[in-house]
């Protein structure tokens, strides 16, 4: 359980990396739609522009895959019909894949083929599909330059990237959330007060503070309610154990007695 929440805490960074680099995008994308001399002297290559851009989704989609299978939680809990989940994973790793390898082969003559299939596996996922849309959108619509570069090439990488930005974030929380979870298993497997009667005042301690920690914060309005319910749990602890503690002590006496007689 410590393993899954520092994989998740990890995650969650590699989100945050991943949002970084999309950022970074936009302004290179911003920088070198307006320079005006020749394409190979901008100030960042078109071969590198894409390379990052294509590998970085492509390393994205692997990091959407891990964190769901790393999550504590049931599939169910997150998704109605876990199998078409899976293939929903599948087919996004695959169509991140395929379009990083064709650019990274011949990024002129590929990028129009591996730009439209990046924007098309946007279509798996409902939420996306607005977004999918005004892609191809302005990808196609705009015609070409007389280069045979498309138009709307600058103003679908800002669509993308901005979707990819909201992404990385939306992936980000549900790292954490699962981090959260694991660490929270972690107290009950570790601060839970045990029920053998024997009034564990470490692990009772302990408890409160998990308890304090991951449920119920100082400004709730239940706070000191719950407070008070953990005072009496510990005072009834207390008087637990030292009614065993008397009972053994008077019973140590007369077993000696006994002794003593024989």
């Amino acid at each position: 359980m410590r393993q899954l929440a520092n994989v998740n805490f990890t995650l969650a960074l590699l989100c945050l990396v991943y949002c970084g680099i999309n950022m970074t995008l936009i302004f290179v994308n911003y920088v070198n739609s307006h320079y005006e001399g020749e394409e190979k002297d901008a100030p960042v290559s078109p071969i590198m522009f894409h390379l990052v851009e294509f590998w970085a989704t492509f390393c994205f989609a692997i990091l959407e895959c891990i964190s769901l299978i790393s999550t504590p939680k049931a599939l169910r809990t997150i998704y109605n019909d876990p199998l078409m989940l899976k293939l929903i994973l599948f087919f996004n790793i695959v169509a991140s894949f395929v379009p990083a390898l064709l650019v990274t082969m011949n990024l002129e003559l590929f990028e129009v083929v591996s730009h439209e299939i990046d924007y098309s596996k946007l279509f798996m996922t409902c939420l996306a599909a607005m977004v999918a849309l005004v892609q191809l959108g302005c990808y196609n619509l705009m015609g070409r330059t007389s280069d045979g570069d498309m138009r709307g090439e600058v103003l679908a990488h800002y669509c993308e990237f901005i979707f990819e930005i909201i992404s990385s974030l939306i992936a980000f929380f549900f790292c954490l959330e699962n981090k959260f979870i694991a660490d929270k298993e972690i107290g009950f497997i570790l601060y839970g007060t045990h029920n053998d009667g024997l009034g564990c005042h470490i692990c009772h301690d302990q408890s409160i503070q998990f308890e304090q920690t991951y449920f119920l914060p100082p400004h709730n309005s239940n706070y000191h309610h719950h407070q008070k319910g953990l005072d009496h749990t510990a005072a009834r602890l207390q008087r637990q154990g030292d009614n065993q503690q008397a009972q053994s002590s008077s019973v140590l006496p007369h077993h000696s007695t006994y002794g003593s007689l024989g």
